[in-house]
Parts: structure tokens; C-alpha cells; sequence
């Protein structure tokens, strides 16, 4: 104990130095007050310590954000090792003692009594209060900074010899710089914003409401042409003649894509400002004067989005609030950007000053548009925006850290994520559920209480709690021979009571847990996880077909494979095969003579890749692409029921790449069509071709004079509107066509348009008969299906049994992402244009937040077979271990039994 008595004293002498703080607005000020009792609140502490009688605790406010339970936590840590001392951590619900460190806050009278002294002048003050440490924070990011100068200063073994209280608050007067312009955007309804300075209205155009940092915050979709208008001359009026600008506002961005964040216009239509936000960096640019050019500079940087790394940026930003700060000062010619209140480097710098100390601007042509380009030049922001002030004058960091607030709360799909991973960690191979869901979360994902019969839920009658049988086998087992069933479920207390499993009940969630005993203390987990198993944005499968998953390749279980891409599956007489690549341009081929409960790998083609099999004549043949720089039509046989192969043989046709996904194998016309696509370089957007490519079922398919190539058509933006900024590389592009087989015997090749931001729609080409051509016109009323998905492809066939159009396809649950793909449902179509989603099929069952799972999960490049009454298929799938949503880990197998029972009638 004499050991941690001189390892205090440093931290104990600094303390007491700061006994009776209050604020100073005076930098200068370093009379802290109180020197009369320093001695003797030193002694005390010294004396708590020495008889050990009673170790110091960590008491934060039971309502603490997670941001300040981690820091926090921090500080604990960090106390812990530097002085050896058992420093727990409470929240204030438990009664006071002592000796306590009071951290943000707490509802202890000494919290408040310093909150109280604060007075708005400080982000934060360290205080002695009897035997109590306080430590009173006025913002969430007030707490990081606190704990953060604690563990700096005191864990070192230094005495502090700053003010804390003008560390971080460059105090001007004692009064803080107050914005000209601020929207708050707490209307949450209507298509106005109101200016809380001013009292002028904005306009919203294509824009809504959501949630925001603080009530409701402005939203834009992905409809490409949506702003705030601020009006023409908002900017200028606020702005005209200062020396400096502040740019303050919080953003949360939805979308990887290149956007305007705001544009304010000086003279005529030329911009004073604005701000090109993309996924990992942003440009702001500025100028002084009209005839000025404008100065750029990039600003790249990581708002923190852990896990949703490997979604396709270096750096990821989407899903998390950030606050965005950006200061132009004329004067000095400079400018400054700021990510939550800490500056960012940019990349070029300005080298030389503004032409104006102050700002000229007047007369502008154009709106100042927040979120967007009110001229219609450049795409809109996707994502929410909040808090948006403007400020006449240059302020400085520290002003800048006030303004920001650190409040990054559970608004954010990243933060709310790491919630959600404490609870998986926590929870483990325990139960929850939650009353009227029919789920339960166990061991990270969430499972249907019963597969057989996923409707059936938790049911509370009369304060007790009854659960399916089949869920209640599952946890009890032979526990629950000694308590009878009523009406066939089971009583929860009387189950965990036979079977001596611990329960935790409160916020509408039950845990069952085998040792850990949860308690009021986890009333943060327990709520989030009622809402994981009660809020969905779909709906919920109501088949078993998720039962039937049968997994054929596992990349993190067979090390040569690289993705498992390009699912295809025929039906050869009594047998499946299944195709894959795995992105290395080596196609595998499974078969199963168990009816699909078993698969073994027959063999290993390479190069080709988007295969499709098909039979002839007895023999099996594999069409699809190969090479890797540049790619051919390629095609091999197999004798032998696909256990060796051919050599591959190319088709060739001119175009310098082709492209093909694994898609449908149409016998027609006494010949073998299939679709493909090409484009004329490197850039497989430019140019983009689609073709289909055919042969007579008598010809030697291996023999390249067989094929005929049809015509081609390079489908341009003209045929579907769409948009391209000059910061924005996609275009307009056509890609993985599907061959079907019409109703009448025509064959269509129908492909995904992508063009985005849009999406929903796909268009069809006529293919003749002899394959010559392939033919597309506007005015066709097939020209442009509506098909209710996205930039996936899709699979479609005619089944002449129901006399519909089947597909397999990934539907959209929100505006927010076009490439979601966490929800795979059945569509039926009568005339292959109109469609209707019949029922969902998969969902992603992770404890995941909804925007984590569209970025991370997915069911995709589906390929489905009929097998009489069922319907099966293989799916691309992307489950916990992959990299992202689209660079996938497994590929699986799914039985949909009865499937016409589902849109019989309609």
C-alpha cells in the first residue's frame, strides 16, 4: 500500500491544486481559489488510500451516450494500471459513497454543482468535492477530451500545471461567436425550413425528414436532383464584406458516390463556394471575388465506419455521423477544414492568398442550394443533413470543437453497430426473445422460434410469457418432460425453473442464460435487442424455405477459392449441376444425385468463367468467358458427365472485351442461344454492347464456325434519362442479359439497366430466330420492364405450368441503397412487364443494423430450376465472413417446395 501511496501523491497534490475551480473567461487566469483547504482535502485522500478501507469507482450517468461510457472506460483502464488500483465502474443508479470519481453528468449534487459552474464558458472542469473527484463535462465530446487530458497528465506522473478550463475553450470575452444564418431542421414535416436567425423560409425540393443528430434532420434519397433552396442571394446578403466564413454542419452520407454538399453563388451564376463531397475525401473551393479563380483543395479522410471497411473504399464515411466544419478566411488566405472538430490536412494547400481581404459578391442568378446544385449540373448529396450555420467570420479550432459537439449518438448506424456487437458478445449462446416477435437471437444471428412454421411468435397473456414448442425443445430439452404444455406452448418461468437457466425479463426482452445473469444494469442491450427483433424495414419469410439451406462452398473453409461467383443449376435428369467461379476465371462444377441434400465436386475448368451448363446429344457443355486482361467466348464439353473436360474453345467477335453472367440456356428454333455482352475497352462502361450468340443443336459446338454472333446495339443515355457529373465516372450501361423464352416461342434477351442513381427497371431486346439479330425499339412496350429491383441480376423464366413469368430477385426496402441485396424474393410477371413481389424469401438474420446489413450481407446472382412443384436454387450468398456484400464467401442451395401455391389465383 506505501507503493500506491507514492505513485498517488503526484495525482493527489494536483487535485487538491484544483480544489473550488470555477470557470475563467481570462486565458491569463490562473488563480483556481480554494488554497485554504488544500492540505487538508490532500490528507483525506491520502488516508482513503492508506487504510484501504475503501477503493475509488467510476460513476457515470446511467443515460450516458455510448460515447461517454467509452471514455469512461478509458479512463478506468487507464487508472487502473497506472496506480494498481481496483477503480470500478458504475452508473449514478447505484448509491453514492465517498469515494468517487463523478465523470460527465451524474445526477450527484457535485456534478451538478459544477455543470451549474460551468456557465456555458468551458467544455469541461476537474474539481475536488469532500473525498470526490469531479469531473463535470458539458458535451459528449467534452468527455473524450477530459478523460483524454486525465490519462495524459496524471497517469504520466505530472502534476497539471494548465487550466483545464482554457485548454479546450479559447473563451473570446466569454462569449461565444454566434452564427448569422442556422437551420435546425426540427420542423420534421412540411417543405419548408425555417432559418432560427433569421426567420426566412427554405425550400425543400425533392427532399424529406429522418431522424437526426438532435430531432428531425434534413433527408435526401437518391432521386439525383434534390436540394434545400435557400434562395437566390441567401449567401451573399449573410456574407458580403467579412473577412472570414464558417461552414458548420453535421452529415451523414448513404451513398458512395460523388455529390454537390452545398453551392452558394457569388455574381451571375459563378459559385462564391461549395463543397464536392465523395466516399472518403471532399474538395471545398472558394474564392473572394467573381473574376477570381476558384481555389480547391482536397481533403481526404476516415470518419471511423469500422465495419463497413471493404465495401470498395480504401476509406469508408457512409453510415456514421461526422460534423463537417470549413473556414475560408479572406484575410489571412487561407482555408481550413474540420472533421468533428479536428483540422484536416489537405492535400494541395493554397499557396497564395485570396485577390480580396474580404468577400465581394452580390447580384447571384442562381439559388444557394444546401444538399445539392439548384442548377441541376452536378448530383445531390444522398444521405442527412443537420445543424447547418453559417458564421460571418473565421473561427478558430477551438471555437470550432465547441461548435461540434463530438454528439455522435446512436443516430449512427456505425455507432449503433457497436452496440449491437457488445450485445453479440455479451449474449453468446444465450437466448433472447422479445414478446409478439417470432425470433430469438442466439450466438450473433437471429433464428425463426420455429423453421416449420415461421409465423408463430412469443405469446404474453396475463403477465406470463408462453413460447412455441418447438423453440422450447430447442432450449429445454428434457426439462420440459416435467412441465406440461397448455394449448400447446409453454410456460417461460416454469421451463427455466425445471431446467435451472437463469432469467432476465425487462423492456419487453427475455434472456435464458445458463450462468450470466443479466440485470438492470444491461437495460441498453435489452432494449435494442426488442427493437432488433421487432423493427424490420421488410418482411419477415413466412415459408421454411431458409431450412433448406444446403452450403456447397465455403471460402474461408477452402482456401483456393477466392469468391464463390456466378452460381448456375440445371436439372439433368435425376441429377442437379452447379456451377460457380471464384473470380480467379476457373469455373467448379458440383453435382448432387441426392435431389439436392448433397453436392461433390466433379471438377475444375480454367480459364472460363459466368458458365452456364447445359446438355446435348448426351454430352455436357459449359459456355461462358475466358481469359483475364481481355476476355473470350468460350466453350468445352465433357463425355464423362462432367468429371474431365475439353480444352476450351473460343468464339470470336469483335469487340475487344466480352462479357457474359451466367444466365439462361434457351433450345429453340432447333438451335442454342445464350446472351452475351461486350464493350470496345478497358473501361467495361464505355461502349457497351449486347448480343446474343447461338448455334444449330446438329452443329459441332466446339467448332468456332458454328456460332453465329448476332447484331449488336450499344444502348445510350438518350434511352433512359440519367446523368453525368463531371466528378461522376458511371454511365448509362446495359449488362447481364438473360436470355427467355417467351409465352409464344420468341426469344427476348432482358437485361438490368444500370443508371444510377435510378433503378427499378430493365429493358428487352427481340432476338430472330436464326440469331442474326437482336433488335431494340423504343416504342415496344417490352422496350422497358418494370421489374422491382436494382443493380442485380436477375434470372427470369416462363413456367407453362402457371403460365407466369418466374424471377428470383433482390427488392429494395429503401430509398437509401440501389445495390441492397439482404432481401431475396420471389416476382411473377403474366407479360413479363408488369410484376408483383409474391413473398420474401431470404433475409439477412445477423444482429446487424439495417444499413451494416445492406453494406455487408447479401443473396444474390440467384439461379433457380424447376423440379416439379419446387422450385431450386443457388445463391451468391455473402454471410458473416465476407468481405463486404458483394465479395462473397459462400455458395448455397435452397428448395422452395410448392412454390405456384403462392400466386395461385392471382
Amino acid at each position: 500500500m506505501r507503493s500506491l501511496i507514492l505513485r498517488l501523491i503526484p495525482l493527489l497534490l494536483a487535485l487538491a491544486l484544483l480544489c473550488g475551480c470555477t470557470p475563467v473567461s481570462d486565458p491569463t487566469d490562473t488563480d483556481l481559489g480554494g488554497t485554504d483547504t488544500d492540505s487538508a482535502v490532500t490528507d483525506t485522500h491520502l488516508t482513503v488510500f492508506d487504510n484501504g478501507a475503501t477503493e475509488y469507482r467510476i460513476v457515470y450517468a446511467a443515460d450516458a451516450s455510448s460515447v461517454v461510457r467509452s471514455a469512461a472506460a478509458s479512463l478506468q483502464a487507464h487508472l487502473k494500471n497506472a496506480y494498481g488500483s481496483k477503480i470500478s465502474m458504475v452508473s449514478d443508479k447505484e448509491a453514492p459513497i465517498a469515494t468517487e470519481i463523478l465523470f460527465g453528468a451524474t445526477n450527484r449534487p457535485a456534478s451538478e454543482a459544477a455543470l451549474s459552474a460551468l456557465a456555458d464558458q468551458a467544455d469541461f472542469s476537474l474539481t475536488l468535492s469532500g473525498q470526490a473527484v469531479v469531473l463535470a463535462c458539458a458535451t459528449d465530446y467534452a468527455a473524450r477530451q477530459a478523460a483524454d487530458y486525465v490519462i495524459a497528465t496524471f497517469t504520466g506522473g505530472a502534476a497539471l500545471t494548465l487550466s483545464v478550463l482554457d485548454e479546450y475553450w479559447d473563451a473570446r470575452d466569454g462569449k461565444h461567436p454566434l452564427p448569422v444564418s442556422r437551420f435546425e431542421f426540427d420542423e420534421g414535416n412540411g417543405t419548408t425550413a425555417t432559418d432560427a436567425v433569421t426567420g426566412k423560409p427554405a425550400t425543400l425540393v425533392n427532399a424529406s425528414w429522418a431522424e437526426g443528430v438532435s430531432g428531425s434532420a434534413l433527408f435526401l434519397d437518391d432521386d439525383a436532383t434534390g436540394y434545400l433552396d435557400l434562395g437566390k442571394g441567401y449567401f451573399a446578403d449573410l456574407c458580403q464584406g467579412a473577412e472570414g466564413v464558417t461552414l458548420s454542419l453535421w452529415v451523414m452520407a448513404y451513398q458512395n458516390r460523388s455529390s454537390r454538399l452545398f453551392s452558394f453563388f457569388g455574381d451571375g451564376s459563378t459559385t462564391a463556394t461549395y463543397c464536392l463531397y465523395r466516399p472518403s475525401s471532399f474538395y471545398f473551393y472558394a474564392r473572394s471575388t467573381p473574376e477570381e479563380s476558384l481555389k480547391r483543395d482536397l481533403y481526404e479522410y476516415d470518419a471511423g465506419a469500422d465495419c463497413l471497411k471493404g465495401t470498395g473504399e480504401s476509406k469508408v464515411n457512409d453510415g456514421i455521423w461526422q460534423h463537417l466544419a470549413m473556414v475560408i478566411d479572406y484575410k489571412e488566405g487561407v482555408i481550413r477544414c474540420y472533421l468533428n472538430g479536428s483540422e484536416l490536412k489537405g492535400t494541395n494547400g493554397i499557396t497564395k492568398g485570396f485577390a480580396s481581404q474580404v468577400l465581394k459578391v452580390a447580384n447571384p442568378k442562381a439559388s444557394d442550394s444546401l444538399g445539392g446544385d439548384s442548377r441541376g449540373n452536378h448530383f445531390s448529396f444522398c444521405g442527412l443533413i443537420d445543424s447547418f450555420a453559417v458564421y460571418d467570420q473565421a473561427l478558430s479550432e477551438g471555437e470550432i470543437r465547441r461548435v461540434a459537439n463530438g454528439a455522435v449518438d446512436t443516430n449512427s448506424p456505425v455507432v449503433d453497430q457497436a452496440l449491437l456487437d457488445r450485445i453479440v458478445t455479451k449474449l453468446r449462446g444465450d437466448y433472447a426473445i422479445a414478446a409478439g416477435s417470432a425470433l430469438y437471437c442466439r450466438d450473433g444471428a437471429m433464428h425463426p422460434l420455429d423453421p416449420k412454421d415461421p409465423t408463430l411468435t412469443v405469446i404474453e397473456k396475463d403477465g406470463k410469457w408462453y413460447l412455441p414448442a418447438a423453440f422450447a425443445e430447442t432450449v429445454f430439452g428434457d426439462a420440459l418432460k416435467s412441465v406440461p404444455p397448455v394449448d400447446g406452448v409453454y410456460e417461460l418461468t416454469a421451463c427455466c425453473a425445471a431446467s435451472g437457466k437463469k432469467l432476465c425479463l425487462q423492456d419487453g426482452v427475455a434472456v435464458i442464460s445458463e450462468k450470466v445473469v443479466w440485470s438492470s444494469e444491461d437495460s441498453a442491450f435489452t432494449k435494442r435487442l426488442f427493437r432488433l427483433m421487432t423493427e424490420f424495414s421488410y418482411d419477415l419469410p413466412t415459408t421454411d424455405v431458409e431450412s433448406t439451406r444446403v452450403v456447397v462452398a465455403d471460402n474461408k473453409k477452402d482456401t483456393t477459392i477466392r469468391h464463390c461467383f456466378s452460381p448456375y443449376i440445371v436439372k439433368i435428369g435425376s441429377s442437379f449441376y452447379l456451377t460457380m467461379d471464384n473470380h480467379k476465371r476457373s469455373t467448379y462444377v458440383f453435382r448432387s444425385d441426392d435431389n439436392g441434400a448433397t453436392f461433390t465436386r466433379l471438377s475444375v475448368l480454367s480459364p472460363m468463367a459466368g458458365a452456364s451448363l447445359f446438355e446435348l446429344n448426351g454430352a455436357l457443355y459449359l459456355l461462358g468467358m475466358t481469359g483475364k486482361e481481355t476476355t473470350e467466348i468460350g466453350i468445352a464439353k465433357s463425355t464423362d458427365g462432367g468429371v474431365t473436360w475439353s480444352s476450351v474453345t473460343t468464339v470470336p467477335y469483335g469487340v475487344a472485351n466480352k462479357y457474359c453472367a451466367p444466365s439462361a440456356v434457351v433450345r429453340a428454333n432447333r438451335r442454342i442461344y445464350k446472351a452475351f455482352e461486350g464493350y470496345k475497352t478497358t473501361d467495361w462502361t464505355e461502349d457497351k454492347r449486347t448480343y446474343t450468340v447461338s448455334a444449330p443443336e446438329t452443329a459441332d459446338l466446339l467448332d468456332p464456325k458454328s456460332w453465329t454472333v448476332s447484331s449488336h446495339y450499344s444502348y445510350e443515355i438518350s434511352d433512359l434519362m440519367g446523368q453525368v457529373d463531371e466528378f461522376y465516372t458511371d454511365k448509362t450501361y446495359i449488362q447481364e442479359g438473360c436470355l427467355v423464352k417467351m409465352a409464344d416461342g420468341s426469344i427476348r434477351n432482358v437485361l438490368r439497366v444500370d443508371c444510377f442513381p435510378y433503378y427499378g427497371g430493365a429493358v428487352s431486346f427481340a432476338v430472330s430466330p436464326d440469331g442474326k439479330t437482336q433488335s431494340y425499339e423504343k416504342n415496344d412496350p417490352l422496350a422497358h420492364i418494370s421489374l422491382p429491383t436494382g443493380g442485380d441480376l436477375f434470372h427470369v423464366e416462363y413456367d407453362a405450368v402457371s403460365g407466369y413469368y418466374i424471377s428470383l430477385i433482390n427488392i429494395k426496402t429503401t430509398e437509401i441503397r440501389p445495390y441492397q441485396r439482404n432481401v431475396l424474393a420471389l416476382a411473377v410477371s403474366k407479360d413479363l412487364d408488369e410484376w408483383t413481389v409474391v413473398e420474401n424469401l431470404l433475409v439477412d438474420r445477423s444482429m446487424s443494423n439495417p444499413y451494416v446489413s445492406m453494406c455487408m450481407r447479401g443473396f444474390q446472382y440467384v439461379s433457380f430450376c424447376f423440379d416439379g412443384d419446387d422450385l431450386v436454387f443457388a445463391v451468391r450468398e455473402a454471410g458473416e465472413n465476407a468481405d463486404n456484400y458483394h465479395d462473397n464467401d459462400l455458395l448455397t442451395v435452397y428448395r422452395l417446395s410448392e412454390f405456384r401455391s403462392l400466386f395461385a389465383g392471382r
